[in-house]
């Protein structure tokens, strides 16, 4: 969702920024004056969304570290050993741990009870993996390519995640606009605002928090629960729609995060639908160098267990990496028995499934999807303290 700090949305200084901004960018007519102008935006934009020196220096460390990294591990190419990448991307991720949440591990972080605060660190963590990564085969990897991809404003906040190649393609060939595509994502841009300042601001009122656990009714929680993952969808997706829609504008495709997951008949599915650009990042990035060196490692195990294996695991890393909490763990976990029971079901009744033969029972599947995830979802987004207390007042002891 939205930071809380930063450039708010919905203030004028993000929208005078964003219209001089693709006005400025709109004009230059080469892939240099585009990639140097884009910098400049964004340099200024971080600066003014990050409100304290040791937050900028953190980051500014984090950027070098990163870039360095990847540039290290080119130069030693052969010479580079598998363990060094699976160190970095671990590095790179309990990093994201140690500054965002920073009671985790309790003194022991160095960032405890720091005013370090990082915009859109969560997104910026997997870009410096997916760079790190892919580094050796890209085209274009100069510090401004790195800056402008990590950094690129419109998708600061919260994402979506675009790959390092495609991004810079788009800078050095813009993707052009006729009138009514202008018109067409300026509307775009008009109902991620509605959907995200309208709607999701003000069904916010109504999805369960830790004051209202002692107040609401059972019915009232359960309801609450229930649109917990609407109101999620409409603040999330508003906000890519804005992103998507700025980004357009200027000439720089990014990709689309959301295909329809309220449709979804299964947890795989609905994973597959949801958030659409972390899964990707998580596959490339985390879940098939893990398949890889499993396979390798152990030889002898069956596929189907180390591939759901591995994909539990990444269900429970996607918990984490929203919030350093129990309740997300136990969100990330309850998801990935979820997927372990359904890969169980499958594979009993056979391949082709006949539950998702029938139309009639495809809704009711993603009735029940939906009816999973929101409120697993609603556990996730309490403190720790409430999670108890919810549980025993839905289910009345």
């Amino acid at each position: 969702m939205i930071q809380s700090f930063g450039i708010p949305v919905e203030s004028l200084h993000f929208w005078l920024f964003a219209l001089a901004a693709t006005l400025t960018y709109r004009s230059l007519t080469t892939f240099k004056s585009r990639n140097l102008v884009l910098l400049a935006l964004n340099i200024y934009f971080i600066v003014f969304a990050i409100d304290n020196k040791p937050s900028l220096i953190a980051l500014t460390a984090f950027l070098a570290v990163t870039y360095g990294m990847a540039v290290w591990r080119f130069r030693l190419g052969e010479r580079w050993r598998g363990g060094g990448t699976f160190a970095a991307v671990f590095g790179i991720l309990f990093f994201l741990f140690l500054v965002r949440d920073q009671g985790f591990l309790g003194r022991s972080n160095p960032f405890h009870n720091s005013i370090i605060r990082i915009v859109g660190i969560s997104y910026l963590v997997f870009r410096a993996i997916a760079f790190f990564n892919e580094y050796a085969y890209l085209r274009h990897r100069s510090p401004v390519d790195f800056l402008n991809y990590m950094l690129f404003f419109p998708a600061l906040y919260s994402g979506p995640l675009a790959r390092q190649d495609s991004f810079v393609q788009s800078i050095e060939t813009p993707v052009a606009l006729t009138r009514d595509e202008v018109l067409q994502t300026s509307h775009r841009i008009m109902n991620g605002l509605l959907k995200k300042f309208v709607l999701a601001d003000t069904l916010a009122y109504s999805i369960p928090n830790a004051d209202a656990i002692p107040t609401w009714t059972p019915a009232m929680l359960w309801v609450g629960s229930l649109l917990t993952l609407l109101q999620v969808y409409l603040d999330f997706s508003g906000y890519c729609d804005i992103s998507i829609g700025i980004a357009q504008l200027m000439g720089i495709a990014l990709p689309e995060n959301f295909d329809a997951p309220f449709l979804s008949r299964n947890i795989q599915e609905f994973w597959g639908k949801w958030h659409r650009t972390l899964g990707l990042a998580l596959r490339d990035h985390v879940f098939m160098p893990l398949v890889r060196f499993s396979y390798g490692r152990f030889p002898n195990v069956d596929r189907k267990v180390v591939l759901t294996s591995i994909y539990g695991m990444s269900l429970i890393l996607i918990g984490i990496w929203h919030r350093w909490s129990f309740g997300f763990f136990l969100y990330g976990t309850l998801h990935a028995a979820a997927l372990v029971l359904y890969v169980l079901f499958r594979r009993i009744r056979g391949e082709a499934g006949a539950v998702s033969e029938r139309v009639p029972l495809d809704y009711l599947s993603s009735v029940l999807v939906y009816s999973f995830v929101s409120i697993t979802l609603t556990f996730a987004l309490l403190p720790n303290s409430a999670l108890l207390p919810m549980f025993r007042k839905m289910i009345g002891v």
